[in-house]
């Protein structure tokens, strides 16, 4: 559905968007992620800038609770983690069964995220 890169509000000739046609297609996994999300667990560190400098919401979870942090942090996206962790992305939140980022990175074995997770901790200490 969005082989080309392009935004998920434009409408085609019959006035369906991209998410409309996740919708009608079923594709609860496209639906419940925001652009944020898609971006960052993908490891598309220039989409989340972009995103994040248009004010989308950088602590929104979705209906099972993970926020675009937890997501690049279980993918093991450092670049992407450093990104959402200087914008200000609660690194506390929790997924319905209490795992955060950091549980999550520890998880899949992502050494230079639980490494910046841990130290973002050092960073608001110091301050």
């Amino acid at each position: 559905m969005l082989q080309q890169p392009r935004h998920p509000d434009i409408a085609d000739k019959d006035g369906f968007t991209a998410l409309m046609a996740a919708s009608r297609n079923g594709q609860v996994d496209v639906v419940c992620f925001t652009a944020l999300m898609m971006a960052s667990v993908n490891d598309h560190v220039e989409v989340a800038q972009l995103l994040l400098d248009g004010g989308n919401d950088i602590n929104l979870a979705n209906n099972i609770g993970f926020t675009a942090l937890m997501l690049a942090s279980f993918r093991g996206y450092a670049e992407v983690v450093r990104l959402l962790l200087d914008a200000g992305a609660d690194k506390n939140m929790g997924i319905r069964n209490g795992k955060t980022a950091l549980m999550l990175a520890s998880q899949r074995g992502a050494v230079e995220v639980v490494r910046l997770l841990e130290a973002a901790d050092l960073d608001k200490h110091s301050t």
